[in-house]
């Protein structure tokens, strides 16, 4: 007879045990323990206890509910008393049998040694149901988007003795902003200030001369952002800024450029480039004119923070940072 066909007798052969067992006292609870080597549990202690060779013998546990139907594994626990928990190690759950492997770890713990012949003790074991729950659910996805809005900044100083200005470049200077949070891009030969904010920001810094460690130029940038679609924008409500329109057939693109020597933008703009312009003195109508069409040939709708040089016997220098109006969308 195969193994399989073994375990299946002696499987029916302990249910048939276990309904005429039911009223014994030790299993009187709603779960119902059982080996399916020896039948009911103080059975089982019984034959271990009588087995002088028993020690090391392993059995399998199965539990049964108040309706006689097999536990399966996971759904049921066991604990001992102290002289089991001594006595017996715990070990895996077979799925294919539902039954759990139990050890004789201890002989001499089934037995209390407080007389002259060591008196055989009822071993308790509890079986407990483990109930399962379930639950799911959470907060809803929510987010939105951080603005990282940035200006660029090209320092100079004057020189005084030859006329003009010198650009300070990052290969000998840096700029360090005053705010913590803003973030410094160094580009070839100017840098960017970076910062998280709405509306207007001035941003103050000062440049430092990286061989002395001296501030050579303390200075300030707008940075003006903003996270809404910005407002339709006339001359006659702000007549410094104009929005970018189409040019007419009789117009040029340049005739739209905003030209403004402060940074205030109540638009949402992103910096394009640098704009500069030498003409001779007294000709500021055509250096006007042309870092219009420079900052038209960039595609710029306008320039922010210009500088006006006039010079004592060489060239008028215009100076400024050409800009591009952003539109805003927003997530129908």
């Amino acid at each position: 007879m195969s193994r399989s066909r073994v375990l299946c007798s002696s499987f029916v052969a302990l249910v048939a045990m276990l309904g005429l067992a039911a009223p014994a006292a030790a299993q009187d609870s709603a779960l119902r323990i059982a080996t399916l080597e020896h039948g009911a549990w103080p059975e089982t202690v019984a034959a271990l206890e009588a087995d002088t060779t028993a020690q090391g013998t392993a059995v399998r546990v199965v539990v049964f509910d108040e309706g006689g139907h097999l536990a399966p594994c996971g759904r049921y626990a066991l604990t001992f008393d102290d002289a089991g928990t001594r006595a017996f190690s715990v070990g895996a759950c077979d799925p294919t049998t539902n039954a759990t492997a139990l050890t004789l770890a201890s002989r001499t713990s089934l037995f209390s040694h407080d007389g002259p012949v060591p008196r055989p003790l009822a071993i308790r074991m509890f079986a407990t149901e483990v109930r399962l729950g379930d639950a799911s659910g959470g907060a809803a996805m929510t987010g939105g988007a951080a603005l990282d809005c940035s200006v660029g900044v090209r320092p100079y100083l004057d020189d005084l003795e030859h006329g003009g200005v010198v650009y300070l470049g990052p290969d000998r200077y840096e700029v360090r902003p005053r705010d913590t949070s803003v973030r410094v891009d160094t580009a070839e030969s100017n840098w960017s200030l970076h910062a998280r904010a709405s509306a207007s920001m001035t941003i103050q810094y000062d440049v430092i001369e990286r061989a002395t460690g001296a501030v050579v130029l303390s200075d300030q940038a707008t940075l003006t952002c903003g996270d809404v679609p910005r407002p339709p924008t006339s001359a006659a409500s702000t007549p410094s800024v104009m929005a970018a329109v189409a040019p007419t057939p009789s117009e040029s693109r340049a005739d739209h450029v905003v030209v403004l020597q402060g940074t205030d933008m109540p638009q949402i703009a992103e910096v394009v480039g640098v704009v500069d312009v030498h003409e001779p003195v007294g000709d500021e109508a055509t250096a006007l004119r042309m870092v219009r069409e420079r900052a038209a040939q960039m595609g710029a709708d306008a320039v922010i923070g210009v500088q006006f040089h006039h010079g004592e016997g060489g060239p008028t220098h215009l100076s400024g940072l050409a800009v591009r109006f952003v539109t805003l969308r927003t997530a129908s």
